[in-house]
């Protein structure tokens, strides 16, 4: 089997899924899985002396919205952390404790980005990371759009003597796949967090 190549067909095949939904699917969806990740939150809380430090992502129009998720966590006072594209890699900001996803400018990609001067924080210094993908299995094999940007973020940290937090892919419970083709390159995510099937943690 050509990896690459079933790679890109599960990608169209995906892509195509998603854009059929309504827009009202991925907001209801973003609302449904603040339950399932309330323990995460609170066992973090419990077991960090400092204040928790949650990396998640602005969301695109066929992603599971992180609106919902982000209001909790502003109201929990939770340091919220967001990617900002940097050439082939992911830079990682402190947003303000003011300052809400919906008022973030965007990319040139259409992504809402965090300000390039607000402070910038390595993933080793954070508690969890909450990660998009167009598709994931119960392996913890996850599917990204084709840039690498995670796969290479997450190696590097998680080859680091300073460790990496755990990482949870958010989704529709349409994008959990029985199984999804990998290279040893692709990395896996620690749990997978979706609507209706919930949270599904793993251990590495």
């Amino acid at each position: 089997m050509d990896l690459n190549r079933e790679k890109h067909r599960l990608r169209r095949e995906m892509r195509a899924k998603l854009k059929a939904l309504a827009p009202s699917q991925f907001l209801s969806a973003g609302h449904a899985i603040l339950p399932h990740l309330m323990p995460l939150l609170d066992d973090g809380e419990h077991l960090s002396a400092s204040p928790l430090t949650v990396v998640y992502f602005a969301s695109l129009p066929t992603e599971i919205s992180t609106i919902p998720l982000d209001r909790l966590l502003l109201e929990r006072g939770i340091r919220r952390v967001l990617p900002r594209v940097v050439g082939k890699d992911l830079a990682f900001h402190l947003l303000g404790p003011e300052l809400p996803l919906t008022h973030l400018s965007h990319d040139r990609l259409g992504i809402p980005t965090p300000d390039p001067e607000a402070p910038r924080i390595s993933l080793s210094e954070t508690d969890l990371v909450l990660a998009p993908g167009l598709a994931f299995d119960d392996a913890g094999r996850r599917l990204g759009q084709g840039g690498g940007f995670y796969d290479r973020t997450l190696q590097g940290i998680r080859a680091a003597e300073a460790g990496a937090p755990p990482v949870i892919g958010l989704c529709l419970d349409v994008q959990r796949l029985p199984r999804i083709p990998s290279t040893a390159l692709d990395q896996r995510v620690d749990g997978v967090c979706s609507p209706e099937r919930g949270l599904l943690r793993l251990t590495r």
